[in-house]
């Protein structure tokens, strides 16, 4: 029994050796092939003219079949860690496009008996990552500034044309070294084909040249550097492909025409342009004018009114009755030797002595803004009173000397009208708050508003701080 227990311990273990032998050459064998297949993929097909081209098949198809596989296990794995520079993290997703590459190649290379397999491997390149790079840069730039949904299609449009537009010059480059290496048979092909291609890229060219001089849009002066170099040389090149001399000097002078007629187009809307945009701006101005002349026949002055004798005929009521959070470290941090102040603000009234109504809002207190309880609309001399503290004490971290009115005139634009406060110090009168092992000394300060000065406009930036609070 004992022997045949040793005999099943030698059996497992050789075969867990073995299994780890075959894992490992399994694994040291597709580091081979990964190494191997892309090295045949590149080399095999600019050395058909040294070895047999049916040797080279056998060795380069099964390579690209490999590449391809590879390539598409790749759509389903996990996504990798982000790149340092997201701008180049989506070229690892696109895992169809080395396929096309693959094939592009095999179809390139190996159907057409060509000496210049280089131009046609870059014009591949350029046609198949042209758009990869472009839809890229369109979502990395969508992610990394947030563009909204119409900046988003914005963004897209321009993708498309860029994309169109560098295809279109890919096509034109491949009919430039085709017509240059190919015999004479084939020559008048690519010839038409260069002037078709750089006919409708001059066409691309010039619409879109009078579209950015037209748009109100910001000018994108590389973009329009870009077109006007593109432009230039496809001209100067076309004309240099007219075998005849005469007919280049009439194709010249069309052109220049053409040029000039176009130029002077762009000139005239570039004034009309410019005329709307100044006639726009003068509307705009005056219509500011118009808005500040109206304004300021509705700015809200008020004063203090003295007249005890008769009550104010409307109360508005801010309602303020807390002050300091003794159980807050941020508001026990404001105050310095342990000492507070007890405030209380005397009623006040206010007299309209605009000649328009006016709407109250609310009171700023100590840089905290308090609404009133219900909007009052004074007419002009009346007046209102205004409540805020009422008979509460709340305690500040140190006293003011103003409190804020915040007023609006009836077609909407909001004042602030600063009340200077003078102080009643009750020095016989003190108060104790303590804080665990810590006391707090408070003092009580009675205010009183004796004066209000002239209101000021608040701008859209406070009118939404406002708002805000």
């Amino acid at each position: 029994m004992a022997e045949q227990k040793s005999k099943k311990r030698d059996s497992s273990k050789l075969k867990e050796n073995v299994s780890k032998g075959l894992k490992i050459s399994a694994k040291v064998l597709i580091a081979i092939i990964e190494i191997v297949v892309p090295l045949v993929f590149i080399v095999v097909p600019f050395l058909h003219n040294q070895i047999d081209s049916v040797i080279a098949k056998y060795i380069w198809y099964p390579a690209c079949i490999i590449f391809a596989v590879s390539a598409i296990s790749m759509v389903f794995k996990k996504p990798q860690t982000p790149l340092k520079y997201p701008i180049f993290d989506f070229l690892g997703n696109l895992s169809i496009v080395p396929i096309a590459i693959i094939f592009g190649s095999a179809f390139l290379i190996n159907y057409y008996n060509t000496a210049y397999n280089w131009w046609w491997a870059i014009f591949v390149l350029v046609i198949i990552y042209v758009p990869v790079l472009v839809f890229g840069l369109h979502g990395f730039l969508k992610k990394e500034k947030q563009y909204t949904e119409e900046q988003s299609r914005n963004s897209l449009k321009n993708s498309c044309k860029y994309i169109s537009f560098y295809c279109l010059m890919d096509l034109f480059y491949m009919a430039i070294f085709n017509y240059w290496m190919a015999n004479e048979q084939w020559q008048a092909l690519w010839l038409v084909l260069q002037f078709i291609f750089g006919g409708i890229g001059m066409v691309f060219i010039f619409y879109n040249l009078t579209k950015a001089f037209l748009s109100n849009n910001q000018k994108r002066w590389w973009s329009l550097i870009q077109d006007f170099i593109w432009g230039i040389a496809i001209t100067i090149y076309l004309i240099y492909l007219v075998p005849d001399e005469d007919s280049q000097s009439i194709i010249l002078t069309i052109i220049a025409a053409v040029y000039g007629g176009l130029l002077t187009l762009v000139g005239v809307a570039w004034t009309i342009k410019v005329t709307n945009e100044k006639h726009k701006e003068d509307l705009i101005r005056v219509e500011n004018e118009r808005k500040e002349e109206t304004r300021k026949k509705h700015i809200p002055y008020v004063r203090i009114s003295f007249d005890d004798k008769k009550r104010a005929p409307m109360v508005v009521n801010a309602y303020i009755t807390k002050g300091l959070d003794f159980n807050s470290a941020e508001d026990l941090a404001l105050l310095k030797n342990k000492v507070y102040f007890l405030i209380n603000i005397k009623n006040f009234d206010i007299k309209n002595i605009s000649s328009k109504n006016i709407i109250i809002k609310g009171v700023f207190v100590h840089g905290k803004f308090y609404k009133f309880s219900a909007e009052r609309i004074i007419e002009a001399n009346e007046c209102c009173e205004i409540r805020t503290t009422n008979n509460c004490w709340i305690s500040v971290a140190h006293p003011e000397n103003k409190i804020v009115l915040i007023v609006s005139d009836i077609i909407g634009n909001l004042y602030k009208i600063d009340c200077c406060v003078s102080h009643d110090i009750e020095t016989s009168y003190h108060q104790i708050a303590s804080v665990g092992d810590e006391e707090y000394t408070g003092f009580q300060y009675s205010y009183e508003v004796t004066s209000i000065d002239l209101p000021i406009l608040i701008s859209d930036k406070q009118n939404e701080a406002l708002v805000m609070t």
